[in-house]
């Protein structure tokens, strides 16, 4: 296959960032991500996805992430998908955006997918990868994309799934358990907001 193309565009946030370097790289995040250099360094070479799946195991926290190289480009978002990522494959140019607007104005104005629009009308969003036009995919939640620029390769593979499955423990190390949890998740956001006001809305129901 030919060399693969890569091009880029994010729209601005208070929550992420962008980097170009001098030699065509971009490292562009959003949200909590302290395994950055890790995957940095996972892609410095020949990229196993299986060591990328463990460090995105890793790395419960809200984020996404798109690091482009020389040799390889590499997209992934977290568990829930809160920072949603867009690309598209066209003419053997992946195109990348955090924005499915942004991702338009880069390969022009794609035909509308009226079996997705049906789907919103039905349901109030599009199901799976799919967006509401051809050529414009949505990265889910718990997975990644690796792209192989010299050879023009591009794979998904999914590093977290939800399967939940019966607990056969007794109640109080459960207790115990989804304590320390909630301590942890705590703790974690108060050091991520970094003395930053930490603003907690409150239902108007009946709770």
């Amino acid at each position: 296959m030919a060399e693969l193309n890569i091009q880029t565009s994010f729209e601005a946030s208070r929550m992420g960032r962008c980097i170009n370097g001098p030699d065509g790289s971009v490292i562009f995040t959003h949200g909590e991500l302290n395994s950055l250099d890790s995957l940095k360094a996972a892609l410095a070479n020949s990229p196993d996805p299986r060591t990328i799946s463990d460090i995105l195991k890793q790395t419960p926290t809200t984020f996404a992430v798109v690091i482009v190289t020389r040799s390889h480009a590499f997209l992934a978002t977290d568990r829930i998908c809160s920072v949603p990522l867009f690309f598209s494959v066209v003419n053997n140019t992946l195109s990348v955006s955090n924005s499915a607007s942004s991702l338009i104005d880069l390969i022009g104005a794609p035909k509308i997918l009226w079996g997705s629009v049906a789907e919103y009308l039905l349901s109030g969003y599009v199901h799976g990868e799919k967006t509401l036009y051809k050529n414009v995919t949505s990265l889910q939640p718990g997975f990644f994309l690796l792209a192989n620029r010299r050879y023009g390769s591009i794979s998904q593979s999914q590093y977290f799934s939800y399967r939940p499955a019966p607990v056969y423990r007794n109640r109080k190390s459960l207790i115990q358990e989804f304590d320390d949890l909630i301590d942890l998740a705590i703790k974690r956001t108060i050091s991520y907001a970094n003395g930053r006001p930490i603003v907690v809305p409150l239902s108007g129901g009946l709770d």
